[in-house]
């Protein structure tokens, strides 16, 4: 196939790679997962509102609370938002569709209009105590390399247990 021929292809029409394993694998009771919503790229970035940003953290931990889904850890960016759950009795996948609906209801709520997400959110399991300190600190110091604070003990966007050392 030469170069013309590669540009004729109706890419739209292509089978996608599916991304998510097995259902089963999200409702695993005891699993850990650290997640990333992205939103869609913005100027300004859906949550650079400051007041958003502590809406959207309060609302995280609420729908975890309600979902039973302990939250290790919640960082929230203002173009994307992390997150180390762990799912309890729910599965993964209906938790983080309740988070991002009432996270868009809340950027509705500050006068903005239509999606601020990307179509998917990208989830890794946490498998290891190593593993789980590796994301720990990828979290903490993700405001810190976005330049956004000095520490991450000054970036007001965290919330979790892991951070309390109580469950919330």
């Amino acid at each position: 196939m030469d170069d013309e021929e590669r540009l004729d292809i109706d890419w739209s029409t292509r089978d996608r790679r599916k991304i998510r394993l097995p259902g089963e694998a999200y409702a695993l009771a005891g699993s850990v997962w650290h997640v990333t919503l992205a939103t869609r790229q913005m100027n300004p970035p859906p949550f650079a509102n400051e007041a958003l940003r502590t809406r959207i953290i309060e609302t995280v931990a609420h729908r975890c609370e309600a979902r039973d889904c302990l939250m290790h850890l919640a960082c929230v960016m203002p173009d994307h938002i992390h997150l180390l759950l762990e799912v309890r009795n729910d599965d993964l996948v209906a938790v983080i569709g309740d988070v991002k609906s009432c996270i868009a209801r809340e950027w509705w709520a500050f006068g903005s209009q239509g999606s601020p997400w990307q179509r998917r959110f990208y989830d890794r399991g946490v498998r290891t105590p190593q593993q789980f300190d590796e994301v720990v600190r990828y979290i903490l110091d993700n405001p810190v390399k976005e330049g956004l604070a000095e520490s991450w003990e000054e970036y007001p966007y965290l919330s979790g247990i892991v951070l309390t050392g109580e469950p919330s």
